[in-house]
């Protein structure tokens, strides 16, 4: 599928007529209709938010079917740091005439401070008969068992945290690449990566990972 960066648009409204088409979002708020008006358009959409410090976002997203055999699935990842916010709310409306419609949206948050928050507010309005219509939410802090393993191979805590968040990034992305073949995706995760870490940070993690390999051997 072909990849559109929306950070590169102002559009906030996308209607979908054409080919199926692979959207990008990445810290960027604002309010987004995603219009399905033709028989067979298909989107999969992609939101990734990594905040620290005071950053806020809001983001708001409407996948709305009017035709039948439509297909639109969301993906949002937040990584949030210190005090870091995220406000979503996502709605999946299917009009009358859009049976066979394929829809989800999955939103995942991980608070990587006691600080951090997010508020996550997915919701179905659907008129149709014979569709397929689903949504998942959790918001939480890394998997402490994750962590107690990585503690005991001799990785700080919080560099711990940060490694785990970085798993689920590179996850997104994986999962990007099932729809589209463009090499700036590849880009998109290194920067994604290095924006979780500052230069101490991974310098700091590279000098443990090779103590540790060094004991184990």
């Amino acid at each position: 599928m072909k990849l559109f960066n929306l950070a590169d648009t102002d559009a906030e409204k996308i209607v979908l007529r054409l080919e199926p088409r692979v959207f990008f979002l990445w810290n960027r708020s604002g309010n987004f209709e995603f219009s399905f008006e033709k028989s067979g358009s298909e989107a999969r959409i992609f939101a990734l938010f990594i905040g620290k410090k005071d950053e806020e976002f809001s983001l708001s997203i409407v996948q709305r079917h009017h035709m039948p055999d439509t297909k639109s699935h969301l993906t949002v990842l937040s990584i949030l740091d210190e005090h870091a916010r995220l406000s979503f709310d996502g709605l999946i409306r299917i009009e009358k005439n859009a049976s066979r419609s394929d829809t989800s949206q999955q939103n995942k948050n991980f608070l990587l401070s006691e600080s951090a928050r997010a508020v996550s507010k997915p919701t179905m309005e659907i008129l149709a008969h014979d569709v397929s219509a689903r949504h998942a939410s959790a918001t939480g802090t890394i998997d402490s068992e994750a962590i107690l393993f990585a503690e005991t191979h001799g990785i700080a805590h919080r560099d711990a945290k940060k490694l785990l968040a970085e798993g689920a990034v590179r996850n997104f992305f994986d999962e990007m690449r099932k729809y589209t073949d463009n090499p700036t995706v590849g880009k998109f995760e290194k920067e994604a990566i290095q924006m979780l870490f500052s230069h101490r940070e991974r310098a700091s993690l590279t000098k443990r990972k090779k103590l540790t390999e060094g004991r184990t051997r």
